[in-house]
């Protein structure tokens, strides 16, 4: 079941993975807004109104418990909590979800028994469930689904959510998040933190952090003085743009390491040149916990340099020596400290790497989670009602923009667009055929998009794959910069912006 996911323009190798499980025989469920590629592939594709996941979700529970398709067993001795979270799905009607999510009964009824009748089902989940105000919500109750017919911790089940950009995993393994060390060992415990001193040679702070959003925040109130940005471009990728380019305007002082100028280098004091992959020795981490090497295949170019080397300089300038020699070494220093990677190290990696947790030298790898129990002992189910967004469609923004990637590009195209591929043209904005008769518009004008948040100019581009009432435009062109629309309202847990559900108006711009 894929949901929130055009794993065939974002996570093209995933969706070939998927393809040829279909042609072995795998049913296929698809949950989408637009009809997207795999849709074509899908025994049962259910065009979902955006913004409704949850009550999606809870109404695919209410036909699992009714049709008896709940593992009792699993529940009771592997889960807590399921009572509230049965009584929240069966509180809504098939009928409610049906009128919610502008989908068929019969088809929500049709998933949810195929689902949860397979034996062996697996949950690819995207940003399209995560990227709303209520994503975390919506991932949980995405979760009960799993939980409820015991399709995790064996092979051929499970939930995979797959992430904005490669590696995000394995940045997240090494702490790079503002409440834990590498493994995700907490800031807050004691003994993990004298660990980590101890070998560092100073104290680790007990404090969490902020995240990237919180850090903008801060910026524009003048907490935060000065930035360090590394390999990521907020000026152009994050909701909420201008809000985004004031804070790093009101900062003091802002070093950017990257490969390329892009938006966020135009804010810049300093700006530190860093290595392509291409150009350097490490590891790259995937959705399923699988650590492989990467090495470098050529020097690095004019006066750019590996990050490490970079942070190693500048950590002595600051105080703070450290004589690593090779990323081998700096990795076998975390291993050390990280209970789940004490037996991975570059030497072990090979050809087809190791997947964490890997806890000694022998350890091959721990190749599927939760066979037998759950790190809290027991998983827990979430009682999640359905809400509706804050930022409703109505007259003066009657249309809901969902912005997403296209396959000619990655991120902020900083790289891409600078290749001579045949798809690399402008942003457009994609509307079903039926919006734009109704608009009387034209196919090729130019749009004035506005939302709440601003208004930027847009190519018009008709698409039947769009569900009607809703518009489509990837962030990927500097030049167009859709995130400046989005920002009215961010994940109650995370802070992350909608940028699935923005509502939307379009007219005709002035020359």
């Amino acid at each position: 079941m894929v949901v929130g996911s055009n794993t065939t323009e974002g996570h093209p190798i995933s969706a070939l993975h998927i393809k040829q499980a279909c042609r072995r025989g795998a049913k296929l469920i698809v949950i989408d807004p637009r009809k997207i590629p795999l849709a074509n592939d899908a025994d049962i594709f259910l065009q979902i109104n955006p913004g409704t996941n949850t009550a999606m979700f809870n109404a695919m529970l209410r036909v699992i418990i009714e049709h008896g398709l709940v593992d009792d067993k699993f529940i009771s001795s592997r889960t807590f909590n399921w009572d509230a979270a049965s009584r929240t799905a069966l509180s809504q009607t098939l009928d409610e979800a049906a009128s919610i999510t502008e989908v068929p009964a019969n088809l929500i009824a049709k998933a949810a028994e195929m689902y949860g009748s397979s034996g062996r089902s697996i949950i690819v989940s995207g940003l399209g469930v995560d990227e709303h105000e209520y994503g975390t919500e919506a991932l949980l109750s995405l979760v009960n689904l799993s939980l409820s017919t015991g399709n995790i911790g064996r092979p051929g089940t499970g939930v995979f959510v797959l992430r904005g950009q490669n590696n995000v995993q394995g940045a997240c393994d090494m702490g790079c998040l503002p409440n834990v060390l590498p493994g995700y060992q907490s800031v807050k415990d004691p003994f993990i933190r004298n660990n980590f001193s101890e070998r560092w040679g100073r104290d680790i702070p007990d404090w969490t952090g902020l995240n990237s959003v919180q850090m903008m925040s801060a910026a524009i109130e003048g907490s935060i003085k000065a930035l360090y940005i590394w390999g990521e471009d907020p000026a152009q990728t994050h909701g909420n743009t201008k809000n985004i380019r004031k804070a790093l305007s009101s900062l003091d002082f802002l070093v950017y390491q990257d490969m390329f100028m892009t938006k966020t280098a135009g804010f810049a004091d300093v700006i530190l040149p860093a290595c392509s992959f291409a150009e350097k020795t490490g590891t790259f981490t995937n959705t399923e916990r699988r650590v492989r090497m990467l090495r470098k295949a050529i020097e690095p170019l004019g006066a750019a340099r590996p990050d490490w080397q970079i942070f190693q300089k500048l950590s002595g300038l600051l105080g703070l020596e450290s004589s690593f020699k090779t990323t081998s070494e700096i990795y076998d220093e975390m291993a050390s400290l990280t209970y789940y990677f004490h037996g991975i190290s570059h030497k072990r990696l090979g050809a087809n790497g190791l997947q964490w947790p890997c806890i000694n030298q022998t350890h091959p790898g721990t190749e599927r989670l939760y066979t037998n129990s759950f790190p809290i002992g027991r998983a827990n189910f979430s009682a999640i009602p359905f809400r509706l967004p804050s930022e409703l469609i109505d007259d003066e923004y009657p249309l809901i923009l969902i912005t997403g990637r296209r396959l000619s590009h990655f991120n902020n195209s900083a790289q891409t667009r600078r290749s001579q591929a045949p798809d690399s043209s402008f942003e457009h904005l994609d509307m079903h055929p039926y919006d734009i008769e109704k608009l009387m518009l034209a196919e090729g004008q130019k749009l004035s998009v506005s939302s709440r948040m601003g208004t930027i100019v847009m190519t018009l581009k008709a698409e039947p794959a769009m569900k009607p009432g809703t518009v489509f435009a990837s962030f990927h062109d500097p030049e167009t910069p859709v995130n400046m629309l989005i920002g009215s309202c961010g994940d109650t847990y995370t802070g992350t912006y909608s940028y699935k559900y923005c509502a939307v108006s379009v007219t005709t711009a002035a020359e």
